[in-house]
């Protein structure tokens, strides 16, 4: 006779299996869909066995899960479209392969470029569209592209130039797609460009930064020496004949670049050390709140070439606003005096609150003269009502004796209805035509409710009066 297994008695250890599948004990089935990679060594099963010469146990080896990781996604496509303009700009066209549904905000596009190897400019889509388009400003190194919901989430301190190798990817359930790459050279003129603002960073003394964005249009003739040739760079402020000239460093003579300097007090502070040295200063600086202009002035192959760019004044925050800097720009804008207070000057940097129980009827109240003692309303007609006779009426003004409307409802012995009497609106009470059996007297109910305004309190109030058959 042959020996034959009876049983699977269990288990020897017990199984570890990859998440998203599940063991029963019982009937030693493994079952269900992995959603974790890597080996999974399973425990020996033991076996009872029964023959002629009796019966024993022994152990089988089971074997070993093993899920493998998914293979990445077909790379996308992407396809450069220069506009030929005069400022590089480009338009990139991201696709996924047709069916694919990338994880949200992984859609990846790096740039490399001559002016910055080894740290890209990285864009991201944040939708997960099959295809779409962004457009790029290559002379722009801080940005969000204009198209289908891509940011910059990586920049550097240069513009693109050259070669531009361009990489795309994706990600599906966590694992990146294979990658997509080319080299490009994208149309690109080098126009000049001038910018110019100001921003405060010392409100009590009347300080800015001014801020110098520059593209040159042609190659400057490089310095001789610090006092010899070279990029100047010229601030005025007519309205106060203040003229500051100084030279810039040959480290920024960039295509495209920014320097800052601040003025505090007519002084010339290099923030940005971008400035060889000040060539001039005269006058005194009117500081943030005056309006200027910037002019560079440069050799190129011998021949003169000159720019120039207004620069606009930060507005003090007028009366009946403020801001924590006193003026109103793009990163500190003036916010309105809230009710129960007041601003009274131009500048301010806080509100001022009214005496004690007096508020305002607006925002951004420029007087103390807005500030009043709010009213108390009354309704004195209803009030002053004690007892009243079974079926008679009351007819009062549906307004409180200040003028604002009233809404009155009645419960009890009475009833209120509002209505228009010649043309005025008006409330109607009418008391009970007789009372509850056994009672000498009913009780009326009013509550009247109006809302605040023209400087009046809100106003809420219960009143009651007796019903009865004589009105005593």
């Amino acid at each position: 006779a042959v020996d034959t297994p009876v049983t699977a008695i269990g288990w020897a250890d017990t199984p570890v299996v990859p998440a998203g599948m599940t063991v029963d004990l019982w009937s030693f089935h493994i079952y269900g869909t992995p959603t974790e990679v890597g080996d999974f060594p399973l425990p020996d099963v033991v076996c009872h066995f029964m023959g002629l010469n009796g019966f024993w146990d022994e152990s089988r080896a089971a074997g070993k899960i093993v899920v493998s990781p998914a293979p990445p996604a077909a790379a996308p496509s992407l396809k450069l479209f220069s506009t030929r303009d005069l400022g590089c700009k480009f338009y990139l066209a991201f696709s996924i392969p047709a069916g694919v549904i990338p994880d949200s905000s992984s859609q990846t596009v790096e740039i490399n470029f001559d002016n910055n190897p080894g740290r890209p400019w990285i864009y991201h889509g944040v939708n997960q569209k099959t295809d779409s388009m962004f457009q790029i400003d290559g002379g722009k190194m801080d940005q969000n592209p204009v198209g289908d919901d891509w940011v910059q989430t990586q920049a550097d301190w240069s513009n693109i130039a050259g070669t531009v190798n361009f990489t795309a990817y994706y990600s599906v359930n966590g694992v990146k797609s294979n990658e997509f790459q080319f080299t490009g050279r994208p149309s690109c003129f080098s126009p000049e460009r001038l910018e110019a603002w100001k921003e405060v960073y010392t409100p009590d003394q009347g300080g800015c930064f001014v801020h110098i964005g520059y593209t040159l249009s042609a190659e400057p003739d490089y310095a001789v020496s610090e006092t010899e040739g070279g990029v100047f760079l010229t601030y005025t402020e007519p309205d106060s004949n203040y003229t500051a000239t100084f030279r810039i460093k040959y480290a920024h003579y960039m295509s495209n670049d920014d320097i800052w300097f601040s003025i505090t007090n007519g002084a010339i502070t290099d923030s940005e050390g971008g400035l060889t040295s000040v060539e001039s200063i005269s006058g005194t600086s009117r500081g943030c709140y005056s309006t200027g202009r910037v002019k560079l002035d440069f050799n190129s192959n011998g021949e003169r070439v000159q720019s120039s760019r207004g620069v606009v004044g930060i507005s003090l925050c007028g009366k009946g606003t403020y801001s924590p800097s006193g003026y109103d720009w793009v990163d500190d804008i003036c916010e309105p005096a809230d009710f129960g207070s007041y601003i009274d000057f131009a500048g301010a940097t806080h509100s001022t609150p009214c005496p004690a129980g007096q508020t305002t009827d607006q925002l951004a109240s420029a007087s103390i003269w807005d500030c009043y003692t709010p009213q108390i309303q009354t309704m004195k007609k209803l009030s002053s009502i004690k007892v009243v006779k079974l079926a008679s009426t009351i007819t009062v003004a549906a307004k409180t004796d200040q003028g604002q409307p009233v809404k009155i409802t009645a419960i009890g012995a009475c009833r209120a209805i509002q209505l228009s009497i010649k043309g005025v609106m008006s409330v109607k009470i009418t008391a009970a035509k007789v009372l509850p059996k056994g009672k000498k007297f009913g009780l009326c109910k009013l509550t009247m409710g109006a809302p605040a305004g023209n400087r009046n309190l809100q106003f809420n109030k219960t009143i009651s009066f007796k019903v009865t058959k004589t009105g005593k």
